[in-house]
C-alpha cells in the first residue's frame, strides 16, 4: 500500500492482520457499493478503534456484503489524547441528541452518557434505551470514519441525574448552570487535568434542587456565556471549548 492511506475509512471490530480478509457490515457495504460505487480492486482504510489503521483492497463487493483484504501492517492513527472528555448530555429530542453525538465525536469527546433529569421531556423505556444506545453507537462510528479518528467513543446507557452526581466520573466535574455565578467554562479547564466531565441540562434547564445537589457533591458550576444556548448547542460547544483550551495548555508546555 502507498504511504498515504485511502481516504475512505471503515470501522471493523476484528483484528487488523496483514493478508487477512475482513467482512464489513451491511451499512458499510451499502456505503461502498451504492454510494461510493466502489468495486473489487479499489482500496479503503480499516480501523478497529484501538488506535491503529491499515490499508485494504476490496476483493468482493455485494449489496449486503463487502470483503476486503488487509495489505501491509497497521500504523498509528489519530487518537484523542488527554484530557479524557466525558459529555453528560441531558435527554433531548432524538434528532437533536443524534446531532450532539455526531458533532461531539468529531470534536474529540471520549465518552457520552445521556442523563434523565427533572425537566427532561423525553422519556425512555428500557427497550427504547437499548435501541437508542445502539443508534448512537452507529452514529459515533460514522463520525469516527469521517473525522479520521482511530479511537472509539464510549457510549454509555442512560442514567438518572441523581445516580450520576453522587458518583462524579472524572477528576474535574463541571455542570453548565445557566444564570449562575459559576466561572466561565474557559477558565475551568486545568492545565493538567486527566479527565473532565461536563453536564449539560435539558430544554428547560436544571431544576434548583439539581443544581444544589450537584454542588453538594463537588460539581463546579460553569457559565457558557451571556446568552442562553439550546441544549444541543451547549453540548457541542462545551466539547469544542474544552478540547481547544486543553490543546492550548498542551502547546504552552511543548518544547519550542
Amino acid at each position: 500500500m502507498p504511504d498515504q492511506l485511502p481516504r475512505h475509512r471503515f470501522y471493523t471490530d476484528t483484528q487488523l492482520t496483514s493478508d487477512e480478509d475482513v467482512t464489513l457490515s451491511d451499512g458499510a457495504a451499502a456505503q461502498i457499493t451504492r454510494v461510493l460505487r466502489m468495486r473489487p480492486g479499489d482500496t479503503i482504510t480499516l480501523f478497529n478503534g484501538h488506535g491503529s489503521e491499515v490499508g485494504a483492497r476490496i476483493v468482493e463487493a455485494g449489496r449486503r456484503s463487502v470483503v476486503a483484504r488487509i495489505e501491509g501492517e497497521p500504523r498509528p492513527g489519530v487518537v484523542i489524547g488527554s484530557p479524557h472528555v466525558h459529555l453528560l448530555q441531558s435527554l433531548i429530542k432524538a434528532d437533536q441528541l443524534d446531532l450532539v453525538v455526531q458533532k461531539a465525536t468529531e470534536l474529540g469527546v471520549s465518552a457520552i452518557t445521556a442523563i434523565k433529569t427533572d425537566h427532561s421531556v423525553v422519556k425512555l423505556s428500557a427497550d427504547r434505551a437499548i435501541s437508542k444506545v445502539e443508534r448512537w453507537q452507529r452514529i459515533a462510528i460514522e463520525a469516527l470514519e469521517q473525522s479520521e479518528r482511530a479511537d472509539l467513543v464510549e457510549i454509555n446507557d442512560p442514567i438518572t441525574f441523581r445516580e450520576l452526581v453522587g458518583n462524579p466520573p472524572a477528576s474535574v466535574n463541571l455542570i453548565a448552570a445557566e444564570r449562575s455565578d459559576g466561572i466561565e467554562l474557559t477558565h475551568a479547564i486545568p492545565a493538567n487535568g486527566e479527565s473532565i466531565s461536563i453536564l449539560i441540562g435539558p430544554e428547560g434547564g436544571f431544576s434548583p434542587v439539581e443544581i444544589e445537589l450537584a454542588v453538594a457533591n463537588g460539581w463546579s458550576p460553569v457559565s457558557m456565556g451571556n446568552t442562553i444556548l439550546r441544549s444541543e448547542t451547549a453540548g457541542i460547544t462545551a466539547v469544542a471549548v474544552i478540547r481547544a483550551i486543553a490543546r492550548m495548555h498542551q502547546q504552552q508546555h511543548e518544547p519550542s
